[in-house]
């Protein structure tokens, strides 16, 4: 039996956000409750096709999705047990079809036929909630860098 944590949350469009994290997975934390208080401030900001960047569990992909104004979000994580949670998580909250969560390196898909599939996606916006990258090799902001450089 795998450990499950669920997280019930107020979404940005004032619907319930069902969010669930299994053992191995991303588990939310303070910066996550940050980050879903920012897209519910910035939720007028938000419209199109949307990237959010090291989705984790898919909170902030979910939460983005959940708006009118938005299209579509993709959800990318290096972590497979992630994408398997962002999945469920999107059947959960019913928005499996303004979702896709796929494994990937940064913007670079992992399987060959997804990555040409987003090789030419317009995208309109990037969400993200980098983790801080190592301190003891670098100034902790390389994930952040990564993010900006990919967005461009």
């Amino acid at each position: 039996i795998t450990a499950r944590t669920t997280y019930n949350l107020q979404g940005p469009a004032g619907r319930e956000l069902k969010i669930v994290a299994t053992e191995g997975s991303f588990k939310l934390s303070p910066a996550s409750a940050i980050s879903l208080e920012a897209v519910k401030e910035l939720r007028r900001e938000l419209h199109g096709v949307g990237l959010d960047w090291g989705t984790g569990v898919g909170l902030l992909a979910l939460a983005c999705a959940q708006l009118d104004s938005v299209d579509f979000m993709y959800g990318f994580d290096i972590e497979k047990e992630n994408i398997q949670c962002s999945i469920e998580n999107s059947r959960k909250n019913g928005l499996e079809d303004k979702a896709l969560f796929l494994v990937a390196d940064s913007t670079r898909p992992f399987d060959l036929k997804e990555r040409e599939a987003f090789r030419d996606k317009r995208l309109d916006f990037v969400i993200a909630n980098p983790p801080a990258s190592d301190m003891a090799s670098t100034d902790g902001f390389e994930f952040r860098r990564i993010v900006l450089r990919d967005a461009l």
